[in-house]
């Protein structure tokens, strides 16, 4: 199966799964502009890399609030799990893992001023699923799918 098409087979399955566990899934997808960064440990960090990861995440945290406002209510829990989708493209083949990217991501968005608040709150409960890493040159971006179950 080609790449494209077992990522839409994934997000398939995600809608599927909502239905048929009647969850009132709520589905929201955006594209972040600009060459995706991703999650590394902080001891292998450079100061200058760190500011740079950490402005990145920022620039998302603010994208996403702008994009979907107080629409957006993440509360991942064991019974409602949330699962989100990344897709990178990179604007050369010099880039961190997709993994880590989807990470950051869903770093970002559990510390996002949307989020509802609680100890219960944290991507523990998430699942989800990112794509092989893109390039795209002209165009480097993050897609990014959810499902609030």
């Amino acid at each position: 199966m080609a790449a494209n098409s077992m990522f839409r087979f994934q997000i398939d399955a995600a809608k599927a799964y909502a239905i048929k566990n009647t969850y009132d899934a709520i589905s929201y997808h955006c594209t972040f502009p600009g060459n995706p960064l991703g999650f590394t440990v902080a001891r292998s960090m450079s100061e200058p890399e760190r500011r740079r990861v950490e402005g990145w995440a920022q620039d998302l945290q603010v994208f996403l609030a702008h994009e979907w406002g107080d629409e957006c209510q993440l509360l991942a829990t064991q019974d409602k799990p949330v699962w989100i989708a990344t897709r990178a493209y990179y604007k050369n083949k010099v880039h961190c893992d997709p993994e880590n990217t989807h990470k950051l991501t869903k770093d970002v968005l559990f510390r996002a001023p949307w989020h509802s608040g609680g100890k219960n709150n944290s991507d523990k409960y998430t699942g989800g699923f990112y794509d092989d890493p893109r390039i795209d040159s002209e165009n480097p971006r993050l897609e990014i799918w959810i499902w609030n179950l």
